[in-house]
């Protein structure tokens, strides 16, 4: 199976969870080995399509996905997006 229908899978699998996802709530849900799954919430993480915050999975919404995706690649910007906070950067960062 290829690496985008498993992200598939288990980003519907935390998307439908109003409260978000536990590790160990995607793994009962899936039918993925734990380094499988590891490797897609990484993946999800990566494309700002998911974030973890306390051992919870969650969706970001969409706006929080463009905020991200613009951040990311404005190198000039002097904001930056930390656990859904919008944050100024510090000067040596």
């Amino acid at each position: 199976m290829r690496e985008s229908d498993i992200d598939w899978v288990i980003y519907h699998i935390i998307a439908a969870s109003d409260d978000g996802c536990t590790r160990c709530r995607i793994s009962n849900e899936s039918v993925y080995d734990d380094p499988v799954i590891d490797s897609s919430l990484q993946r999800l993480v990566s494309f700002c399509l998911i974030r973890e915050q306390e051992q919870v999975y969650r969706a970001v919404s969409i706006e929080e996905y463009i905020l991200q995706s613009q951040l990311r690649y404005c190198e000039r910007s002097q904001i930056i997006l930390e656990n859904g906070v919008i944050k100024v950067k510090k000067p040596d960062e």
